[in-house]
């Protein structure tokens, strides 16, 4: 035990530290949360002084210049006795320390100011407060009209105590928020003095473990020389037989480099390629499909825009209506109030103005829809899905349809015959480009200008046999001839005219179902159609499960128009 007495002392001491430091953080955190309460009801003083002035000249014009629904007075009337008890009960709790109601009406305990500056200011308020309460009492408690005069005199008595009340509450919150900057700085002082003894007392035990690993360091090298030189000759051994075979294997390993080397170049090529042209059919018809909603919720957002200019001049002209009661200008505010009613019945026949929620809910669905192709865009990359995953082959074939819509389109229906399919565990991403490689392929084999009775359609079929999955997309366009179907899935091979189709696709298809261990195999007849059949293979607690599904249930299969 003796030779580790300096570190269970040194552990000891940080314990201490630590605890010391937690104990006096946890002490005045708790008082540093009770001044945060202090102040932002202070702040809550300053806010409800003015609902209470708003509420009082709601209630004077609604009751002396309302008209008709206008006349009801109850909801501000109820505000002006909400606000007017919430500020009184706030000014005793600061006075006397006790619960009040905080910002969300929930009960906090409000400790009382100390400080005699502090004590001094909230006497001084509740000394404006209670005779402001006794005017306020009219409008609180009159259940018909206040009388026009006593409703002036309380606006004008409202608006000298609101501006007094506002002074003393924002000296009320400096004070307040001083002594708790003093008491975080405490603590800042505190945590700093524990952080720097804590680094002196790592610093002597790093010190004291340092000299400790010198000692054992003299130790192994004089325990290592003896072995470094057995080491050192059996490597000379080593190095020998080494250098013979590295001259027989060099030239080979040149010669094999250089040529995976140039393989994987080409390869890389003509994938990238066939990746690009794939790219670029995609977001041009993503493009396409933005721009439609795009431009709705432009022109929605623009004829909003042009009510601002009403609500501004009724903004002002409200401005100047506060001023001159501030000021007691009353000489000809009953002009004033006019021009104000005025401006008012001109913004509400706005149509923008009034269909404004109209206009805002159709720019919110052009957004829903433009968020819902860049969702359907990233599920269909799935770049973050590099490993193999158990997944729903019936959601990629969807998200593959909604990718390939404006090449769909305008050309054929689409029809959907899921099966229930357990989930398969692929390379997501991969099987994507599979189904949406197909899917671009059939619709333009179903291009035929020369019947204008024609309607392209492709046919979607899943389904589960033995220990499979098999997906079949057919489509009823030109077809491929028998003795070409044999060579579709090679490389550089195309049915297309010259210059729209690098002969790739297909291939990448069937090395991507090489790689899932499974299968594609194709069906035609020329004039009639052509069937793709994918086939993947189900791991045995899959197969097990799917073994019996479907054999108790019918589903009806799904048309789906791509038609503008």
């Amino acid at each position: 035990m003796s030779k580790y007495r300096d570190i269970i002392i040194s552990v000891a001491l940080f314990l201490i530290l630590d605890v010391g430091v937690l104990i006096l953080n946890f002490i005045i955190s708790a008082q540093i949360k009770q001044d945060a309460i202090s102040v932002g009801l202070a702040g809550r003083e300053m806010m409800l002084s003015q609902r209470i002035v708003k509420a009082t000249f709601q209630i004077h014009f609604i009751q002396n210049y309302g008209r008709g629904e206008g006349k009801r007075i109850d909801a501000p009337r109820e505000e002006l006795k909400q606000a007017a008890a919430l500020f009184e009960q706030t000014l005793e709790g600061y006075k006397e320390g006790k619960k009040v109601l905080d910002e969300n009406l929930e009960p906090v305990y409000l400790p009382k100011v100390e400080e005699p500056q502090t004590q001094e200011i909230v006497t001084r308020a509740l000394a404006i407060w209670r005779p402001f309460r006794r005017k306020l009492e009219p409008m609180i408690t009159a259940r018909d009209s206040v009388d026009l005069a006593v409703s002036i005199n309380t606006i004008i008595h409202a608006l000298r105590a609101d501006s007094k009340l506002l002074d003393l509450m924002s000296d009320l919150s400096f004070d307040l928020q001083s002594k708790a900057g003093n008491r975080a700085e405490i603590l800042r002082l505190i945590q700093s003095g524990g952080i720097v003894l804590a680094l002196v007392n790592f610093l002597i035990l790093l010190f004291h473990f340092i000299g400790k690993l010198r000692q054992r360091d003299e130790e192994i090298e004089r325990y290592s020389q003896g072995l470094e030189e057995m080491v050192a000759a059996r490597t000379k051994e080593l190095r020998q037989s080494q250098q013979q075979l590295i001259q027989l294997n060099e030239n080979l390993e040149v010669m094999v480099e250089n040529r995976t080397k140039q393989l994987r170049d080409s390869q890389a090529q003509l994938i990238q390629s066939e990746k690009m042209a794939s790219l670029g059919q995609m977001v041009a018809g993503i493009a396409h499909e933005i721009n439609t909603p795009l431009g709705y919720v432009r022109s929605n957002i623009e004829a909003i825009k042009e009510t601002q200019s009403e609500i501004s001049v009724l903004a002002k002209q409200f401005e100047v209506t506060q001023k001159k009661l501030i000021l007691g200008e009353l000489d000809d505010f009953e002009t004033v109030l006019r021009r104000n009613h005025f401006l008012l019945k001109e913004l509400l026949r706005n149509p923008a103005y009034l269909q404004a929620g109209l206009l805002l809910d159709g720019a919110v669905e052009g957004l829903d829809k433009i968020q819902d192709l860049v969702i359907n865009l990233k599920n269909f990359s799935r770049l973050d899905e590099a490993d193999m995953k158990e997944v729903d082959l019936s959601a990629g074939l969807d998200t593959a349809l909604k990718i390939a819509h404006n090449v769909l389109k305008y050309r054929v229906e689409v029809t959907r015959d899921y099966g229930k399919l357990p989930l398969v565990k692929c390379y997501p991403a991969q099987l994507n480009q599979v189904f949406l490689n197909i899917l671009i392929n059939a619709a333009q084999a179903c291009e035929k200008p020369d019947r204008e009775d024609y309607q392209g359609n492709i046919k979607i079929k899943t389904g589960v046999e033995l220990n499979k999955v098999y997906i079949e997309i057919s489509d009823n366009g030109v077809g491929i001839p028998e003795e070409k179907l044999s060579k579709i899935f090679e490389p550089f091979y195309t049915t297309k005219p010259v210059g729209q189709g690098t002969g790739l696709g297909l291939s990448i298809v069937y090395q991507i179902m090489e790689r899932h261990n499974g299968k594609i195999t194709a069906k035609s007849k020329l004039g009639e159609g052509t069937t793709f059949r994918i086939e993947l293979p189900l791991t045995a607690s899959t197969a097990s499960e799917s073994s019996t599904s479907g054999l108790f249930t019918e589903e009806e299969p799904e048309t789906s128009l791509f038609k503008s």
